[in-house]
């Protein structure tokens, strides 16, 4: 299941409540993967969850990412696969598109970074970056 679509404009307009809610202030542009980036200490996992789960409802890992449709693990794999302790959160827009969060713990265990981002839809950096309150 990939939940219920939403509009490109709902989803940019839910980051507000993400940044709102998120366990820490410091939100980037990754140029690499063009998307937004935070990273977070890995105890601050409980609140960072919450603050994404209206945005990006569902969630795939390692295993559960074999059953997804088609698009999703193309999604996935353009953005450089799940690993084991990596979920990837979703959520289809209208025409097609997908948000996603990228859910990467880094190797040490006690830091994870966060990446949300827009796939399908064009060059949304700035679009993106408003909604975080943050410079290209």
């Amino acid at each position: 299941m990939t939940g219920t679509t939403v509009t490109l404009q709902s989803f940019l307009q839910s980051l507000g409540n993400v940044r709102k809610s998120w366990p820490t202030r410091g939100w980037s542009w990754d140029n690499r993967l063009n998307c937004l980036a935070s990273t977070f200490r890995s105890d601050m996992s409980p609140v960072a969850r919450a603050a994404v789960a209206n945005s990006l409802p569902s969630e795939f890992n390692e295993g559960t990412l074999r059953q997804a449709a088609a698009p999703v693990r193309e999604l996935a794999t353009r953005h450089g696969g799940v690993r084991a302790g990596q979920s990837l959160f979703l959520s289809p827009l209208a025409g097609g598109i997908y948000a996603f969060g990228l859910w990467w713990p880094w190797e040490e265990g006690s830091t994870i970074s966060m990446r949300i981002g827009v796939d399908g839809a064009g060059d949304l950096t700035f679009r993106l970056c408003e909604a975080m309150g943050i410079e290209p």
